[in-house]
C-alpha cells in the first residue's frame, strides 16, 4: 500500500489500520449489469438501439457492503436470506468464490433473491429493471435468520445492517443480533419509515432521502437531533451526496466535504461509505475520522461504473493526491500521536492555541512566527461553544468550521485541531508539544499550560503582537460604520 505520508491524519488513521470480523445483516441482491454501444434510435420506438458487448454479475445490497469490507482486509460475516433460482445461486456461487463465509445464508423456496438489471450504453445508464417479490410470510425464514444471527454474532468486532426493505431485517432479527453481540457497535444504514426498528442501532448512516422518510417529511438539523436522542445513537452520520458529510451526536453537528473529483455512477456507493465506517470505527477510529474515511472511499467509488468496491491502496493513493489543506484537520488522538511520531523523527513540535475569529493580519504573523521556533505548528482551535463562553453570545462571527478551513489554508499551519473546554489544557497534556507560544500580553504566570510544558524540558515563548490588530477592534469599526 502507498504510504500516505506523515503530513495527513487520515493517513494515519490508515497506518494504523486493524483488521474486523464484522457481521452483515441484511437483505441480498443481484446487481446485473448490461453494458453496450448506442449510436441510434429504433425505427420502432424513438429510443435508443443498444449493441450488447457484455454482461457482469455483483453481489448487491448486504452482499456488496460483505465485498467492501473484504476488499479493506476485513472478514465479514454474511446473514441474509437466499433465494432458489439462478439469482440465488449465482451469489451463493460468488461468496464461495471469494472464499467467503455462507454458513450464515438462510435458503427461501420458491422465492428468488431480487435482482436488479442496468443497462448502459457506454458510461449512460439507460434504464433499470428490477425483478422480486416478496419475501414469503414464513416463519422458518425468521427462525433461521434469528439462529445464525445467535451462532455467528459473538466474536464479531461489531455489525452492519444493512436494511433495503426486502425483508430480511425484522424486530426480532434486530433484537437477536444486539443481544447477541453484546456491547460490540450496531451500525445501521436504514431504509423506510419505521425508526424504532433501529433501537438497537449505535450509529446510524442515512443519505437525506432515507433521513427524511425517518422523519415523516423534510429534514432539518434538529429533526436529526431529535432522531439521535430517540434512538440513543451514539452518532447520526447523514451522508449528502455533493454536499459532503453532517454528523450528529457532539456538541454541534460537523460537516466534513465531499472528496469526489468526478461521479459517473453513484450505484451501491452507500454500501461503500457503510462499510467503510465500520471498518474505520471498529479499528478503533473515532466516529468523526471513521466518516472521513468513509466518505473518501465514497468518493472513489462513485467514479466507478457499477457496484465496485474500494481498497486501502486506492485510498492512500487518493490521499497523497488531495490538497495538502485538506488533511491538517484531525482530531485530538491524531495531534497526538502526529507530534509523538514528529518527535521521534527529532523534529520540533509547537503547538499554540486560540480563536482565530476573523483571521487579520495580526494572527498570521503570530502563527508565522509560531511556526519559525519548531518543524511543525499544531493548532488548538477553540470551538463554537467555548469561544461562546469565552467572548459571549454574539461570537464567534465565523463558526469553527469555517475558522478551521480558513486556519488549514495556511502554509505556517501544519494542524489544526479543535477544542470544546476553557482552556487547552488537556489538549497540550495529549501533545505534549516541545515549545509552546502565546501573545506577549499575556504574563508568563497566565499562559495555559505553561508549567507542565516547562516540566517536561519543553519552553513557552510569548510572541510580540501587532499592534491595532484585533478581532474586536474589526467588529467595533464595522459597528461604527453601520451606524454612521
Amino acid at each position: 500500500m502507498p504510504d500516505p505520508g506523515p503530513g495527513s491524519a487520515l493517513g494515519d488513521a490508515l497506518r494504523r489500520f486493524r483488521p474486523s470480523r464484522v457481521l452483515v445483516y441484511g437483505d441480498m441482491i443481484l446487481d446485473d449489469y448490461l453494458f453496450g454501444h448506442a449510436d441510434r434510435l429504433s425505427p420502432e420506438k424513438p429510443v435508443p438501439v443498444v449493441r450488447f458487448a457484455h454482461r457482469d454479475l455483483y453481489l448487491g445490497g448486504a452482499g456488496n457492503v460483505v465485498r467492501n469490507l473484504h476488499a479493506l482486509g476485513c472478514e465479514p460475516i454474511l446473514v441474509t436470506i437466499v433465494g432458489d433460482g439462478e439469482a440465488g445461486n449465482e451469489c451463493r456461487a460468488q461468496l464461495a468464490a471469494a472464499g467467503l463465509a455462507t454458513d450464515g445464508l438462510v435458503e427461501a423456496e420458491d422465492w428468488a433473491t431480487p435482482r436488479k438489471m442496468r443497462v448502459h450504453a457506454g458510461q449512460h445508464a439507460l434504464v433499470r429493471i428490477d425483478f422480486e417479490t416478496e419475501r414469503p410470510e414464513d416463519r422458518r425464514l425468521d427462525a433461521g435468520l434469528e439462529d445464525a444471527l445467535s451462532r455467528l454474532a459473538p466474536g464479531c468486532q461489531g455489525a452492519i445492517v444493512s436494511d433495503y426493505r426486502k425483508g430480511a431485517v425484522t424486530d426480532a432479527g434486530m433484537e437477536r443480533l444486539k443481544s447477541a453481540l453484546g456491547d460490540a457497535p450496531v451500525i445501521v444504514d436504514p431504509k423506510g419509515t419505521m425508526p424504532d426498528l433501529y433501537r438497537a442501532a449505535d450509529y446510524l448512516l442515512p443519505n437525506e432521502v432515507e433521513l427524511a422518510d425517518l422523519l415523516g417529511g423534510e429534514w432539518d438539523d434538529p429533526g436529526a437531533e431529535r432522531l439521535l436522542e430517540r434512538l440513543d445513537l451514539a452518532a447520526l452520520v447523514l451522508t449528502r451526496s455533493e454536499r459532503g458529510v453532517r454528523i450528529f451526536g457532539g456538541k454541534a453537528p460537523k460537516d466534513i466535504p465531499a472528496r469526489a473529483r468526478e461521479v459517473y455512477d453513484v450505484t451501491g456507493a452507500g454500501d461503500t461509505f457503510a462499510a467503510a465506517f465500520a471498518a474505520f470505527l471498529l479499528s478503533g477510529e473515532s466516529a468523526e475520522t471513521a466518516a472521513g474515511l468513509a466518505n473518501l472511499a465514497a468518493g472513489i467509488k462513485v467514479r466507478k461504473v457499477g457496484t465496485a468496491t474500494v481498497t486501502r491502496a486506492e485510498m492512500a493513493e487518493e490521499i497523497e493526491r488531495a490538497p495538502a489543506a485538506a488533511n491538517k484537520r484531525v482530531d485530538a488522538r491524531s495531534a497526538a500521536e502526529i507530534a509523538a511520531h514528529r518527535r521521534a523523527r527529532g523534529e520540533t513540535v509547537v503547538f499554540t492555541n486560540g480563536c482565530f475569529d476573523l483571521l487579520h493580519a495580526g494572527h498570521i504573523k503570530y502563527l508565522q512566527a509560531s511556526r519559525e521556533l519548531g518543524d511543525c505548528l499544531i493548532v488548538g482551535l477553540n470551538t463554537d461553544d467555548s469561544v461562546a463562553r469565552l467572548k459571549g453570545p454574539d461570537r464567534p462571527i465565523l463558526e469553527e468550521n469555517e475558522r478551521a478551513e480558513i486556519l488549514s489554508a495556511l502554509t505556517c499551519v501544519d494542524y489544526v485541531v479543535t477544542f470544546d473546554g476553557d482552556t487547552p489544557i488537556e489538549l497540550i497534556d495529549a501533545i505534549r508539544p516541545d515549545v509552546l507560544t502565546k501573545g506577549a500580553d499575556y504574563p508568563r504566570a497566565d499562559v495555559v499550560g505553561g508549567d507542565l510544558v516547562e516540566s517536561y524540558g519543553g519552553k513557552v515563548e510569548r510572541i510580540e503582537l501587532v499592534a491595532g490588530k484585533s478581532t474586536s477592534g474589526i467588529i467595533e469599526r464595522i459597528s461604527e460604520g453601520r451606524e454612521g
